[in-house]
């Protein structure tokens, strides 16, 4: 959770699906930020679980044969995970969440990341014990997103205490915030008009 004068609460959730479907498994973790991070975390987990559980139902996720077809079904419960969120009246123009879900779906294993929560494969050998990345944080550290940022105008500066510069690089519409230290999340739509974008890589 992190410390500091904001830091009252947790703002993050979680979800485990066991075999929700045949061959299926649903890992995923939301990591809340701002005033309504709280809720952007708990609503989506809710979305999320819910568009699964649905396709589920419709026998829809028994049809996804290929890689392709695994991943495009994760973007599309994400884009529907945003369009949720838009329609439920709360106010996400300074909030937002972070998402790292994992789908198993017939022993192969597909990740969809926003933002810098992480996927780590810990691997046990006779020889040796192996932590394997899964998800890379997207964040003004990567140039790749860092010119997206500054190609729609946002401003890329660390947050300033006394005078000096502080903490990590963060992104800005202005001298006022939002101040991210992310360059994708879900929610935070005063951010989208600068560069940040709901899209995972998976």
């Amino acid at each position: 959770m992190g410390t500091g004068p904001k830091k009252t609460e947790s703002q993050d959730s979680y979800c485990i699906m066991k075999q929700f479907s045949e061959e299926c498994y649903f890992f995923g973790v939301y990591d809340g930020h701002g005033h309504s991070g709280k809720d952007a975390s708990h609503a989506t987990n809710d979305f999320i679980q819910n568009f699964l559980e649905k396709n589920d139902k419709n026998k829809k996720i028994k049809m996804l044969k290929t890689d392709q077809q695994n991943e495009d079904f994760l973007r599309e419960a994400f884009r529907n995970c945003e369009d949720n969120l838009k329609q439920s009246g709360i106010d996400y123009n300074n909030s937002g969440t972070c998402a790292n879900a994992i789908l198993i779906h017939s022993n192969n294993m597909y990740i969809a990341n926003i933002g810098d929560s992480r996927s780590v494969l810990y691997r046990v050998t006779n020889r040796e014990n192996i932590a394997l990345e899964l998800s890379y944080d997207q964040a003004t550290s990567r140039n790749d997103e860092k010119e997206r940022i500054l190609r729609y105008g946002g401003k890329i500066e660390r947050m300033r205490h006394e005078d000096k510069a502080v903490g990590p690089y963060r992104v800005w519409l202005d001298d006022e915030g939002p101040g991210i230290s992310v360059t994708r999340s879900l929610g935070d739509w005063i951010t989208k008009k600068i560069g940040i974008i709901s899209e995972p890589e998976v």
